[in-house]
């Protein structure tokens, strides 16, 4: 969204389509979560340091709200903030102490803390005892308000900034360049920056390969711009050219021959730094020796 308080582009955005009302019982909650990685987190965990989460939010409905810390499986720490006022951008500040003992705790490349933004959340899933370490995995906090979720209200955060200590600094605005590289650990398209992710895009990524057999061929490796967190999930997506099938590559020979989509498109050995692309030919025999023009897109997620 580009709705944003002075000093921010932009924001990300929850509405409600259709208005939920909670149920007596069930686990019901509504939440915006992020989740940090253990790597980025481990001083702090290891420390047992506080730290503060500054972030700005706009409700349409003001009420008493959740932020859970949690290490998504045995450990929660929950604690209220009030909106004072509908439809105005609020600056919020919290200190959380990590000074949970025991609990599973992930230091590498897993979940290190999980942050819970919670909206609306039963009882039944939020903790008893506000602003204390617990040995749940909680949703809310005690007093989180209800019945808020209607339709059309809508949720906007912007500048979430964790830091290590009990005092909230101003938001630090790092590089483009800086910032791209952070997140291409967890999430890589080989789609231009600002073109939506879809199938039947004339934003292509071409190559070559070489037909090893008469019904199955591979690309030559698929390096990644930045390492992955993990051995990512490789989706492929179809190109804009005639005949187009989507999450399948197209396939030609020579300027002359018609574009065609290969029958099976799929990864193979997705490695943290790179993969090849699979491509099956079943029923379309190829030329062995032959070399092929081929065309497609792909993501590579390695998101927590």
């Amino acid at each position: 969204s580009t709705t944003a308080p002075t000093g921010f582009g932009n924001s990300a955005y929850l509405t409600a389509t259709t208005g939920q009302t909670l149920g007596a019982s069930g686990g019901a909650y509504m939440m915006y979560r992020h989740v940090i990685e253990g790597f980025n987190i481990a001083d702090a965990l290891r420390s047992q340091s506080s730290v503060t989460i500054s972030f700005w939010a706009y409700f349409s409905n003001s009420g008493t709200y959740s932020l859970v810390a949690t290490n998504a499986v045995d450990r929660s720490y929950a604690t209220t903030y009030t909106v004072t006022a509908a439809n105005t951008w609020q600056q919020i500040t919290l200190t959380i102490p990590l000074t949970a003992s025991g609990g599973t705790w992930n230091y590498t490349n897993g979940i290190g803390l999980e942050l819970r933004f919670t909206l609306d959340a039963h009882d039944d899933v939020c903790t008893a005892s506000n602003n204390a370490w617990v040995s749940t995995n909680s949703y809310g906090a005690s007093g989180q308000t209800h019945g808020k979720v209607t339709t059309g209200a809508t949720f906007y955060i912007t500048g979430v900034q964790l830091e290590k200590g009990s005092t909230a600094t101003s938001f630090d605005y790092r590089p483009y360049g800086t910032e791209l590289v952070l997140c291409q650990r967890y999430f890589e398209t080989s789609f231009n920056a600002g073109t939506a992710v879809a199938n039947n895009s004339s934003a292509i990524n071409a190559g070559g390969l070489t037909a090893f057999a008469v019904d199955y061929a591979q690309t030559p490796l698929i390096s990644f711009n930045v390492n992955k967190r993990t051995a990512p999930t490789i989706t492929p997506y179809s190109s804009s050219r005639s005949g187009n099938v989507a999450g399948q590559w197209m396939y030609r020979i020579t300027a002359s021959d018609t574009w065609a989509a290969a029958a099976g498109t799929a990864a193979y050995g997705a490695r943290t730094q790179n993969f090849v692309m699979g491509l099956n030919f079943s029923g379309t025999p190829l030329t062995s020796g032959t070399s092929y023009l081929v065309e497609g897109n792909w993501t590579a997620s390695a998101e927590l």
